[in-house]
């Protein structure tokens, strides 16, 4: 029975954080982005949903989303410039300067996992 109880209790949590998110996501607050590459392992692993929001006051080693190329990009912010931020990977040394224009939203934290079902039926 305590086997049960404690996947129960799993479940409903997840089930509880899927909806709170959501919501968030309802109200333009709060956006959610799907994990799909490697260069910000540990912090964000493919699948992980980073949970992100618009309203940031950037410093060093935050993560942000941003638009590269026409995609999104998650990365950490290394250097702040006047007009731009250079970011980089967690374990990359490959750095890129981004136009802060270009910055769409500071991660605040992320569900693992949670984006994994998204990138299933990507394929």
């Amino acid at each position: 029975m305590p086997k049960a109880r404690a996947a129960l209790i799993a479940t409903v949590a997840l089930w509880a954080a899927c909806i709170a998110v959501t919501a968030a996501g309802a109200t333009g607050y709060v956006k959610c982005y799907v994990v799909k590459g490697h260069s910000m392992e540990p912090a964000l692993e493919p699948g992980d949903l980073a949970v992100a929001t618009g309203d940031y006051t950037l410093q060093k080693g935050d993560i942000i989303v941003y638009w590269r190329d026409d995609i999104r990009a998650v990365h950490k912010v290394v250097r702040i410039g006047e007009n731009t931020v250079i970011v980089k990977g967690t374990h990359g040394r490959w750095r890129e300067r981004v136009p802060r224009d270009d910055i769409l939203a500071e991660v605040e934290w992320s569900i693992p996992y949670m984006g994994k079902p998204a990138l299933w039926l990507k394929r």
